[in-house]
């Protein structure tokens, strides 16, 4: 599939014109890396009701933390000065390296670019953009969590074609429906047989032993206390510690599931 540069474009325009909505001017600012994050997720949308298609064509490649597409980076720019959108340079706090921002508030241009925008993307990315905007780490826990994401390894071309069944046929929608409303029957029942067996629970009383309300610090507490700072072993040095894994983790059952991060 070819890229679409115009596409990438009105979607960097999109992502910036939806932060200009913010009340506070701090959070109307994004960077190169926020407006690229969005794009990926734009196209993760798009891929999950159009059979695992992108919407831009981008060849997205698992680099770092994240999704990652040199023709987006450099798309940039141009596609913010094309709309005359306002940036800004400053001093990192954690190195030498100045970082940029862009910002641009303007109501009229963000609906006419709106209509271009698809609405299996619109929606969903207007709330993303909404909820993360420029706060890097929560943007980019959450799409180091998509599908593409966490079925790659470093280095490694993203596969949207795992998302092609994501949404489902209609057909698969009502029997999703259907096995729900079991489930909640079978719940309910469950829940019935709880309360049953609760009720029989309580009408057999059993006299409980009254605990004790004060501590008994004596010779055999004293002891007690040494034999178990003993089955310790020696305290933990507060030193640096590192741990290689595996390059297999990458692909591993843990890490899709959700249970590894």
């Amino acid at each position: 599939m070819r890229i679409d540069s115009e596409k990438i474009d009105q979607l960097i325009q999109f992502a910036l014109l939806v932060a200009g909505e913010e009340d506070h001017y701090t959070d109307r600012s994004l960077g190169p890396i926020h407006l690229l994050k969005y794009v990926y997720l734009a196209d993760y949308y798009f891929a999950m009701r159009n059979q695992g298609s992108t919407y831009t064509g981008i060849d997205w490649k698992f680099f770092n933390f994240g999704p990652w597409s040199p023709e987006v980076h450099d798309r940039v720019e141009p596609a913010l000065k094309a709309i005359m959108a306002e940036k800004f340079t400053g001093q990192s706090d954690y190195n030498d390296n100045d970082y940029t921002r862009w910002s641009l508030n303007d109501e009229n241009r963000l609906r006419i670019i709106s209509t271009n925008i698809p609405p299996a993307i619109r929606v969903k990315l207007k709330r993303d953009i909404h909820k993360h905007l420029k706060d890097t780490d929560s943007l980019l826990a959450y799409v180091y969590s998509t599908e593409p994401m966490i079925n790659a390894a470093p280095n490694e071309h993203l596969d949207f074609s795992l998302l092609a069944e994501t949404e489902g046929s209609v057909s698969d929608q009502a029997q999703a429906r259907t096995l729900s409303a079991k489930k909640q029957k079978q719940r309910l029942a469950a829940m019935e047989k709880l309360k049953i067996k609760r009720k029989e629970s309580n009408a057999i009383k059993q006299k409980l032993v009254a605990p004790v309300t004060s501590s008994r610090y004596d010779d055999v507490f004293d002891k007690g206390l040494d034999w178990l700072e003993r089955l310790d072993g020696p305290s933990i040095e507060g030193d640096q510690i590192k741990i290689k894994f595996d390059q297999s983790i990458w692909k591993s059952e843990l890490r899709r599931n959700g249970k590894l991060s």
